[in-house]
């Protein structure tokens, strides 16, 4: 894995489309996009909120956090919705680590520039209660930019 600063990437930096409350954004000239810390943010908050395996094109995409409404609320049950969310971060993380690799073994410049990078988890605050599921998770990119995502999960 590139140490920071490593990854060179190819200067039009990768982007995706904005969203904002399931809708694309558009704006003057065409639709928006993100980049950077932003697009990182948004991937992951979809990614909290999509079932797992849903996306017929990225089936290890999503987490099973929905799974936990109408189970019985116990000691355990914080702890597992927070080592689910560790989960979904971490398939990121290793997707992005291949995607960079992949980049490198074909020596193509990379896809991401290091703000597109997660680097590290830096918190997670978790609360269940019994119709909802609030996230709080705090991610620190290549570049040392923090990300700060919030979201909450219901039935």
């Amino acid at each position: 894995w590139p140490e920071r600063g490593e990854i060179k990437s190819r200067g039009d930096r990768v982007k995706t489309l904005a969203l904002k409350n399931g809708d694309l954004v558009v704006e003057s000239g065409g639709h928006k996009t993100v980049s950077g810390s932003t697009k990182v943010a948004q991937e992951l908050y979809l990614s909290l909120g999509e079932p797992y395996g849903s996306d017929r094109f990225h089936r290890d995409l999503g987490s099973v956090l929905d799974d936990f409404f109408g189970q019985p609320i116990n000691d355990m049950t914080e702890a597992m919705v927070e080592a689910e969310v560790i989960r979904v971060v971490r398939s990121y993380i290793e997707t992005q680590r291949l995607q960079v690799l992949e980049d490198h073994l074909e020596s193509r410049q990379s896809r991401f520039d290091a703000s597109d990078v997660v680097a590290e988890i830096s918190h997670i605050d978790v609360t269940v209660d019994y119709d909802k599921i609030l996230v709080k998770l705090a991610l620190r990119t290549a570049t040392g930019s923090q990300v700060a995502i919030t979201r909450t999960v219901q039935p």
